[in-house]
């Protein structure tokens, strides 16, 4: 398959797999769903003539982008710990919807979710197949700049549900609107691609951005967990001393 149609199926496809994934499936179907999509992604680029190291899916290189992983995911989230422990940075990670969190549904986020349905399917899409393709499609800037935009625009309904129950968020999205908010989340997302870009190019590896996503998206939720947890009883000494 030549690479400007490969490219133009990959985007469309994103676009309408973001649509059915955030408003159409039942919460149930996400994880089958994400990785059916970047199984698909992932064979459409080797059809097209992508090999398995330019996807960095090679096994040569799984230890390392393994180990640069791990440092940079325990950097991001011993970061994530201190803007959650700092109180200017606190009130933001208080969502209301933490504070009735069952064991079960907890580990299902940190253990399952986060490091497959986000982490894995993102990486091997954002920054396995989409360079790739891109790149080969419209030259290898442009590639990257396009990829690291979508990545962005992928998280612009996600965010548009982040506004309905995080306070600070909500507070933004009331201020500027919930489209500008989810538009300026976007942009935010977007700026942070090259990070995770590098840890790719850096290891020759997916592994690497992939489990550096998962420590940071996991050190954010459990850090969300602890923080509404302080506030529920916080509010309850409050009601008792009244």
């Amino acid at each position: 398959m030549p690479w400007r149609p490969a490219a133009a199926a990959l985007v469309s496809g994103l676009m309408a797999h973001n649509i059915i994934v955030h408003r159409l499936l039942p919460g149930r179907a996400e994880l089958p769903a994400k990785l059916a999509f970047a199984g698909a992604a992932t064979l459409l680029a080797r059809r097209a003539g992508a090999t398995w190291a330019e996807l960095g899916l090679s096994r040569l290189t799984a230890g390392h982008g393994l180990r640069v992983g791990l440092v940079a995911g325990g950097s991001m989230a011993a970061a994530v710990v201190g803007a959650a422990a700092w109180p200017a940075t606190r009130a933001s990670f208080d969502d209301p919807r933490g504070r009735g969190v069952s064991a079960g549904d907890a580990g299902w986020q940190l253990l399952v979710r986060i490091p497959l349905a986000t982490a894995l399917h993102e990486e091997v899409v954002f920054r396995g197949v989409l360079p790739v393709v891109l790149g080969r499609a419209l030259g290898r800037r442009r590639g990257q700049l396009a990829s690291a935009g979508l990545f962005g625009l992928w998280h612009v309904l996600p965010t548009l549900d982040l506004t309905r129950g995080n306070p600070m968020a909500a507070t933004v999205a009331t201020s500027w609107g919930r489209a500008p908010a989810a538009l300026a989340a976007a942009l935010l997302t977007a700026a942070s691609a090259p990070v995770f870009a590098a840890l790719q190019r850096h290891s020759a590896s997916v592994l690497a951005p992939t489990v550096a996503h998962a420590a940071l998206n996991d050190a954010t939720y459990l850090a969300g967990l602890l923080v509404a947890h302080r506030s529920r009883l916080a509010a309850r000494g409050r009601r008792g001393g009244q």
